[in-house]
């Protein structure tokens, strides 16, 4: 029965504890909350005399005394109508005297409430509600709450046998449908809403899972309907108690087995109330792992209760009502009354037979789902033959090709295969007709298991699966198998649905073709007797493009990224068959018509990074794009070789300043200075000797400016004091031997400190005659050497020059490596050696040291004889080509590969074809068409007079005459020849050849020089051109 009460605002009350209660730990406060617990029974017994809800008026004034009987000293509340508040101390009595209480329950909830009656007069109470847990250990205070605005609802719930009600679920709603959270009822029944707003409410009290006993829900004021539920008023601040008595239940438990006394999990408990208008709080329960079950809060009534299996045991066994009854009329009804709690309801249920089964082919393989197999069950009775049940195979969870037949009873059956997919039926144990099937006779819950063969099928086959990764370059493998005896499997790619040519093998490469396709596999398998089946794969994704190997691509070159230098870049390794592409850029931007391996960097790219994309594509492959690092662009040197004075140092001749640079745009000047002061006595590429200029030794400083480029500047050697008086008009130079000879040439043209030295071998001449236009260029002497020993002479000359490097022409073959050791001695760390492994590769070598690709000329002379090529090297000096050597008969791999590096303007073979061949002419000629050469003569002198011819005019300053049958003299010749300026002519030692006579007297030299003692170019020859000139 519910009950309620109101209080207003806890704050029209107040209480000072004085003398009284201080502690909250104290005997006293423990007494004090006794007492309160009292005064609530008592106010229940009023309001339960009143017979409905009730609501009392606000407190008026109220008097705390200390008079209570059951302890001296506890503070008490009592009513009296003064307007005045005041706390009485132990010992005091105020007046009037309030009506003393009844002694309190110990059990009841720690509250204080009194009610006053007024004789003769109507009922009328006010209900004060002081929390004092702060000080006497009552519940906290709702005078905070009142104070805020907020209030409080809190009650009491028990059963009808007016034990507390524990665990009780207590939910509040208010007027707009919302819910307060919910409260739980604790060991005294009592529950308890704070801090809510004003509104209207109702309650439901439910025993949920926690509460200890059965109880019937039902909500506020005794109704369990949701339509004729109570509602009550909270104003603000204030407190609303309500009690509540929940009817008792009952419940129901019991354990469900099997027949042979297992317990069964999973099986339903359905219950329903033969009592009009009771209806249980739920519909059913589930057994648990031991079988149990159990319903609570029954409310009093007779209950029908339904075993159903579920899950594993659905068709185990059968369904039934309590006492094995098969229908709820017959089903015994269980009685619960208020508060009883009936236990084993324990059914044993009767199992159910089944037949079960699988369908296999010959090869013992389970039907699949292409066989389309049916499994007809038909019941066999007196009547007749009946339908049962149509199963298919392989339903979950059965595995493949099994069937099974479940929930059937006692009796005779018999079973019937169908297989659609193969057009094969009959009837169980290879029977043909109904008639003559045999029977499967069951009892009650026996389980019978059959395995049926259907024969004359088809081959069996397992697969086709492809694995395997669909991109291009990748195998796929197609996975078949059959256990069919003599069975052939026959394989056919698709791509796209569409058949590919020739892909019938169990393996299918992958070519760009695919590329995009979805690929599957088709499979034929055959044998003897039996039915042929083709299965087809699932389809792969689409092919994905190959993955290229990717190089590093990294930039090489000379110059470390000048102005100038060549950068090549180095794409790395790529898959085979790799078509790339270059892009070069420039801070990230691609640089016009920059698209090949190599860049010439040009003033554009100053100060910016470049870097190149290469781009490598292949058929069927993703393109790939990957940048190299980067190269910093800074101006670069102006390209300029060490200046050359050709000409005699004597008053009256003229000298020149020869110079050159590859640069593009290079502008050079000139500056003439005298015995290395610093004064400049000409600017001019030439200058003219004077009287002034006698006893000076004479050298040209050289400037080259280029836009985008750094200025350089270089200095020549400087040449013998100029001369008042000129020379003989022809003089020999000569030593004892031809290693003294080349001395006496060096120290005719060379002053110390020479850049260069070149030393080549005094008995073999091709590496000297590669190397002598390289010392004209350079500025260098040639001097000879014994193969095993350095000459006293020579080292004497070189300890004279004392060169900024030494050069060594040749391998050790030719120039011995003790050699180099004694030239190391002159020049430690100075020494450098150009050599290749035969005499053709050393003159590349040599020509790889000096000659960057596009110069003006490349001489060809032969390897094998000298004299031709003696007449050209001072030609290559000058004219700034390399010499390089070939075998008569063919040209050498490596020095066709030099000319392919070099890409010169023009080639000039020195020579006749007895000398080098026709058929290196026409491999040079193939290398570069339409600049060809051939300087020859019907002998070694004539052709020194044309290779003369081709390249100098009347009035040079000097000749040089060697002998064109030794090499030695001619050969240290060659780089004077160059740098004065001067031919080189070949004469028979004994008597001048007719041709270079005429030669002489077309150049009519200021002076002839003989290279040479009287031993290779005879007294008489030097009379003779002696009386010429």
């Amino acid at each position: 029965m519910p009950r309620a009460s109101t209080s207003g605002p806890a704050s029209s009350a107040s209480w000072s504890p004085s003398s009284g209660c201080t502690s909250r730990s104290s005997a006293c406060s423990r007494s004090c909350s006794r007492a309160t617990d009292h005064s609530r029974t008592s106010l229940q017994r009023r309001k339960a005399a009143l017979g409905r809800p009730f609501v009392f008026p606000r407190p008026g004034p109220v008097t705390l005394t200390p008079d209570f009987p059951l302890r001296p000293g506890c503070g008490q509340i009592i009513l009296e109508p003064t307007p005045e508040l005041r706390t009485t101390k132990p010992g005091e009595r105020p007046e009037p005297r309030p009506e003393t209480l009844l002694p309190p329950r110990t059990d009841a909830p720690r509250r204080a409430a009194l009610f006053l009656a007024s004789s003769g007069r109507r009922l009328a109470a006010t209900v004060i509600v002081l929390i004092l847990a702060a000080t006497i250990g009552i519940q906290p205070s709702d005078a905070a709450f009142a104070a805020s605005g907020s209030s409080v609802v809190a009650g009491i719930v028990t059963g009808s046998d007016g034990a507390p009600a524990i665990g009780i679920r207590v939910e509040a709603r208010d007027d707009d449908g919302g819910w307060l959270p919910p409260a739980d009822t604790d060991e005294s029944g009592a529950y308890r809403f704070e801090n809510i707003a004003a509104n209207r409410y109702t309650l439901t009290f439910t025993c949920w899972n926690t509460c200890v006993g059965n109880y019937v829900a039902e909500y506020w004021n005794d109704t369990r309907r949701f339509d004729s539920k109570a509602w009550f008023d909270v104003g603000v601040g204030e407190r609303v108690d309500l009690e509540t008595e929940l009817e008792l239940a009952g419940e129901i438990s019991g354990v469900v087995r099997g027949d042979d006394g297992a317990t069964l999990e999973g099986v339903n408990v359905d219950i329903t109330s033969d009592t009009a208008g009771v209806v249980p709080p739920q519909d059913f329960a589930t057994t648990d792992a031991e079988g149990r079950y159990r319903f609570r809060n029954l409310p009093e009534a007779g209950y029908i209760l339904r075993f159903a299996p579920q899950t594993a045991f659905a068709h185990e066994y059968f369904s039934e009502f309590w006492k094995d009854q098969a229908n709820a009329g017959t089903a015994d009804v269980v009685r619960v009354t208020a508060g009883e709690a009936v236990s084993g309801i324990d059914p044993a249920l009767t199992p159910a037979a089944w037949i079960s089964g699988r369908v296999l082919n010959e090869d013992g393989i389970p039907a699949g789902w292409d066989a389309d197999v049916n499994i007809f069950l038909y019941r066999v009775t007196d009547a007749g033959t009946s339908w049962v049940w149509t199963g298919s195979l392989g339903h979950y969870p059965l595995g493949p090709g099994e069937f099974r037949f479940d929930g059937l009873t006692s009796g005779t059956y018999v079973l019937k295969t169908r297989a659609l997919g193969w057009g094969i039926a009959e009837w169980w144990q290879d029977k043909s007709d109904l008639a003559s099937a045999d029977r499967i006779v069951l009892d009650m819950g026996e389980r019978f298991d059959t395995t049926i063969v259907l024969e004359d099928g088809p081959v069996s086959l397992t697969g086709p699966r492809i694995s395997g990764v669909a991109r291009v370059g990748e195998t796929l493998t197609a996975a078949a198998s059959s256990p069919t005896p003599s069975v052939t499997l026959a394989y056919q790619w698709f791509a796209d649905d569409v058949p590919i040519d020739g892909a019938n093998q169990p393996t299918h490469a992958l070519t760009a073709a695919d590329l995009g396709a979805g690929i599957a596999v088709e499979v034929a398998a055959s044998a003897p007797g039996r039915t042929s089946v083709t299965r087809r794969s699932s389809m792969t994704s689409d092919v994905q493009p190959a993955v290229l190997t990717s190089g590093t691509p990294r930039i090489i070159g000379s110059g470390l990224g000048l102005v100038g230098s060549t950068l090549t870049v180095d794409p790395g390794v790529w898959t085979d068959g790799t078509a790339l592409t270059y892009e070069w850029r420039a801070d990230g931007v691609p640089i016009e018509s920059a698209d090949d391996p190599s860049l010439l960097l040009t003033p554009s790219e100053v100060d910016k990074r470049v870097s190149v994309a290469v781009t490598g594509s292949k058929p069927g492959y993703a393109s790939v794009t990957k940048v190299s690092n980067w190269f910093a662009v800074s101006f670069g040197p102006t390209d300029l070789t060490t200046p050359v004075i050709l000409g005699t140092p004597e008053v009256g001749s003229t000298l020149t300043a020869s110079a050159s640079s590859t640069t593009p745009g290079v502008s050079l000047s000139y500056h003439w200075h005298g015995n290395g002061l610093m004064s400049v006595i000409g600017q001019d590429q030439t200058l003219v000797l004077t009287d002034e200029h006698a006893g000076y030794e004479m050298s040209v400083e050289v400037f080259a400016t280029a836009p985008g480029y750094l200025n350089t500047q270089k200095s020549s050697s400087a040449t013998l004091p100029v001369r008042f008086t000129p020379q003989d008009d022809v003089t020999r130079l000569a030593g004892t031997d031809r290693y003294a000879t080349s001395v006496a040439i060096s120290k005719s043209q060379f002053n110390p400190g020479v850049p260069v030295a070149f030393v080549a071998s005094g008995v073999n001449f091709p590496d000297a005659l590669a190397g002598a236009p390289v010392a004209g260029i350079s500025g260098g002497p040639m001097l000879l050497t014994d193969p095993n020993g350095l000459p006293d002479s020579v080292r004497a000359e070189l300890e004279r020059l004392q060169p900024q490097r030494i050069v060594v022409l040749g391998g050790t073959a030719t120039v011995s490596s003790s050699v180099e050791a004694q030239l190391d001695t002159i020049r430690p760390g100075a020494i450098t050696r150009l050599a290749g492994p035969d005499r053709y590769a050393t003159s590349v070598a040599i020509s790889e040291s000096q000659f960057e690709p596009g110069v003006p000329v490349v001489f060809i002379a032969s390897g094998a004889k000298f004299p031709d090529a003696l007449a050209g090297a001072p030609v290559a000096g000058i004219t700034g080509g390399p010499m390089l050597l070939t075998d008569p008969n063919g040209l050498p791999d490596s020095v066709k590969a030099e000319l392919e590096r070099l890409q010169p303007k023009r080639i000039v073979i020195l020579g006749g074809t007895s000398t080098i061949s026709d058929a290196v002419e026409a491999q040079l000629q193939g290398l570069q068409p339409g600049a060809f050469t051939r300087l020859a003569g019907s002998d070694r002198y004539e052709t020194s007079a044309l290779i003369s011819a081709s390249q100098f005019q009347p009035g040079v300053p000097v000749v040089f005459i060697a002998s064109g049958a030794k090499f030695p003299d001619a050969l240290a010749g060659a780089p004077v020849a160059g740098i004065t300026g001067g031919p080189m002519l070949l004469t028979d030692p004994n008597g001048l050849p007719d041709a270079v006579k005429a030669e002489l007297e077309r150049l009519q030299p200021k002076r002839i020089v003989i290279l040479g003692g009287t031993s290779t170019v005879s007294d008489a020859v030097e009379a003779r051109l002696d009386a010429l000139w």
